[in-house]
């Protein structure tokens, strides 16, 4: 069941609320109660999970978007962030090594190296 509130630090490590928008049994989506719906910041989560003894890797979606409208033209733009987070359905990888994964990724997306992305820079 998805939670009814998210908080979430921004950049500048200010906290922000985000709402439950609506769920289904494999999805969840939340807005910023301080963004509209019109400029929305979101987050939508998701799941596609394999039957039990299959073979393969459950995958699991996170989706982070800010919409804003251009003051000149008055077109609305987005920007997202999706992350996918593939588990093998194996007992050699366990949650700790999963959790790894997901902690290198988390040290990596610093705000110095995403500011290195948005100049082309692979730092």
């Amino acid at each position: 069941m998805a939670s009814q509130s998210l908080t979430l630090a921004d950049s500048l490590a200010a906290n922000k609320t985000f709402t439950l928008r609506g769920n289904t049994i494999d999805a969840a989506s939340y807005i910023d109660a301080s963004s509209s719906l019109q400029q929305p910041v979101a987050i939508a989560i998701s799941k596609k999970l394999l039957p039990p003894g299959a073979k393969g890797n459950d995958r699991h979606y996170f989706t982070f978007s800010k919409t804003k409208k251009d003051a000149v033209t008055g077109i609305y733009h987005t920007s997202s962030c999706k992350v996918e987070l593939s588990v093998a359905k194996t007992d050699a990888l366990t949650d700790a090594d999963n959790q790894d994964i997901v902690a290198f990724a988390r040290n990596y997306l610093t705000n110095a190296r995403v500011l290195d992305a948005l100049d082309g820079i692979i730092s």
